[in-house]
């Protein structure tokens, strides 16, 4: 159990980033995100608690920072 204070994306892809609240990557899912092909490093707050766990899957290799505690 913690909280997701937030994601960055520093190198965004165009591929999938799915958040789960637990140990591996099955439901509940916390959020899916999309960044499309963009060149601008972006921050996304979230805030929220998780209490299974959290694991983050990506469709390709994204470079993210997570926040969390």
């Amino acid at each position: 159990a913690g909280m997701l204070h937030k994601i960055v994306v520093n190198n965004p892809t165009n591929n999938a980033i799915t958040i789960y609240d637990n140990t591996t990557a099955v439901a509940p899912i916390i959020a899916v995100i999309n960044p499309g092909a963009v060149a601008t490093p972006f921050a996304l707050p979230y805030d929220l608690s998780f209490s299974n766990g959290l694991t983050i899957v990506t469709a390709g290799s994204p470079d993210l920072t997570i926040i969390y505690e």
